[in-house]
């Protein structure tokens, strides 16, 4: 994944959290990604659901592609 890239919630159980509820439908866009360089895809994403002062740090397995 990439900056810029367009990403959803993946439809899996451990995505049925309270703090994500409110992002199951929406499509963000990844806005920043792990630092490390060494590990391609990043483990962690930084994805903007509704506007850059809005995001959530996820782990790449909970994101999918949109």
């Amino acid at each position: 994944m990439s900056i810029g890239d367009k990403v959803k919630l993946r439809d899996i159980p451990a995505n049925n959290h309270g703090w994500l509820l409110a992002y199951k439908n929406m499509i963000g866009k990844v806005v920043d990604h792990q630092v490390r360089t060494d590990r391609k895809p990043p483990i962690f994403v930084r994805v903007s659901f509704r506007n850059n002062s809005d995001y959530e740090d996820l782990a790449t397995w909970r994101v999918t592609q949109a």
